[in-house]
């Protein structure tokens, strides 16, 4: 595959496709969660309760319309709850950087990623959005995916070895560092 081309990604199917669904603080390689929500059955209703609107691509900036929205698949978002309270373990390059964060380049498990590492009790942001990836299927549409935070362009398959060459709007992880 050519440089800077993005792979469509691949859904989680059964029983990873519900455990994935569940977001919460104490779960292993999920990032992003919403306070509260430690169950299944707890996610589902908060998802059902919500207010989705769907984005049209032609609302979306063109950075991320190009290289987000892949055929099959429908977005939407909708504003967090008042007293509800999300966190997001991902920031835009240009926000990490505003921020002073030492940022480093790594392979990920869907290719090379940004990240940085952050230890003690403020190891995220929050967010006021939850962002939704409908699947469309035959047999009926699905969730494929659901996380707290805006939708953010996903980063080319290879990364560029120079920094200045990043893009201010990609993805930086924000990863729990060892606390000694």
């Amino acid at each position: 595959m050519a440089s800077g081309i993005i792979k469509k990604p691949e859904p989680p199917i059964g029983r990873d496709y519900l455990s994935g669904m569940v977001r919460h603080s104490g779960s292993r390689g999920r990032g992003s969660f919403v306070e509260g929500l430690d169950t299944l059955y707890d996610t589902l209703m908060f998802l059902a309760e919500l207010d989705f609107q769907e984005l049209a691509p032609e609302g979306i900036p063109e950075h991320k319309r190009n290289a987000f929205f892949f055929t099959g698949y429908r977005y939407f978002t909708a504003a967090l709850p008042s007293g509800r309270i999300a966190h997001t373990m991902v920031m835009a390059l240009e926000q990490a950087q505003k921020a002073q964060h030492y940022i480093q380049k790594r392979a990920g498990l869907h290719g090379e990623e940004l990240y940085l590492e952050v230890t003690g009790k403020d190891w995220s942001h929050t967010a006021d959005q939850i962002s939704l990836v409908v699947q469309k299927h035959p047999d009926g549409d699905f969730a494929a995916t659901w996380y707290p935070g805006e939708f953010m362009a996903p980063l080319p398959e290879s990364l560029p070895a120079a920094v200045a060459d990043w893009k201010p709007h990609w993805p930086v992880k924000i990863i729990r560092g060892r606390t000694g």
